[in-house]
């Protein structure tokens, strides 16, 4: 009797251990590593949250959402960008509109090619900058500064007039520093896809000079007699001259073309003509060449 319960019993407990095993290897609940969900390739319309050591499967709702249309718009479909606010286009300063140009000149002077004693050619070294602020890639407005420097001596012009005139080394009386000071508009014609541009210019001009006593002089009669031979009176009538009856003001024109040396810089060459309001005798003429940045457009 005893051994039929001993078999009863042990039957029992291996039904229960049996039981036990399958609940633990995960056959009757979907446990944390269930074997019928493959995780590595989840759905496109759910996934999966973790809750209390178990995996739920969670389906959107694309109707709680605020997505607009646009945003879910297949690629057959075509997209209202209407609405999106078109990116604001940068703001260039007026400092990086700023450009300097270099240029070294001949200026020839035309006045005293008919009186005696003055020098019939001056032709004068000359170096100048321009600050050139760019408008468009055409239009252009330029603040110019050219130096010269030479020799005058006062002389009569006619029966009625005494002017100064540039003159050689041994008939000086004055020593003038000169800046021709202008503001002038540009205009710029570019010649085909050459890279080549020609210049048109015009402005108005302002012809500083500084008269200084000639230096080195040391014969006796530089400094005795009348005008014609004191260098002290000399210099004194040609910086009156210089800054009476508007002879200071030289309107400039000119036509300049610019050659691309290489991908930043211009080579350019200049012709101006300065032409006094007050004395026509008194015009100038420059050659020279600019060395300039070069503008690329985008």
């Amino acid at each position: 009797m005893v051994k039929k319960y001993a078999f009863f019993l042990l039957l029992l407990l291996f039904a229960f251990t049996v039981i036990n095993a399958q609940e633990e290897s995960g056959f009757y609940e979907e446990t944390e590593y269930p074997y019928y969900f493959d995780y590595s390739e989840p759905e496109d319309d759910y996934t999966y949250n973790y809750y209390d050591d178990y995996y739920y499967p969670y389906f959107y709702d694309y109707a709680e959402t605020d997505y607009t249309e646009t945003e879910y718009a297949s690629s057959n479909d075509e997209a209202d960008y209407s609405d999106i606010p078109d990116e604001p286009e940068e703001k260039v300063s007026f400092w990086k509109k700023i450009d300097l140009a270099y240029r070294g000149s001949l200026l020839i002077f035309a006045s005293g090619n008919a009186v005696q004693g003055a020098d019939p050619a001056p032709i004068l070294p000359s170096f100048g900058v321009s600050a050139i602020y760019n408008r468009s890639d055409r239009l252009k407005f330029e603040l110019t500064e050219d130096l010269y420097f030479t020799n005058y001596e006062y002389l009569r012009y006619n029966e009625n007039q005494w002017m100064p005139f540039p003159c050689n080394q041994e008939n000086r009386a004055a020593f003038v520093l000169g800046f021709l000071t202008g503001i002038q508009v540009s205009y710029t014609f570019p010649i085909g896809k050459t890279g080549i541009n020609i210049r048109a210019f015009a402005g108005p001009v302002i012809d500083i000079r500084l008269v200084f006593t000639a230096f080195g002089l040391n014969h006796p009669d530089d400094y005795q007699g009348g005008i014609e031979t004191n260098v002290e009176l000399q210099a004194a009538a040609i910086k009156d001259y210089f800054w009476s009856d508007a002879h200071w003001f030289y309107p400039v024109i000119g036509v300049g073309a610019d050659y691309p040396i290489n991908e930043r810089y211009y080579l350019g060459i200049d012709i101006r003509l300065w032409y006094p309001l007050s004395t026509a005798e008194d015009w100038r003429v420059g050659i020279g060449f600019r060395f300039s940045p070069r503008k690329i457009s985008k």
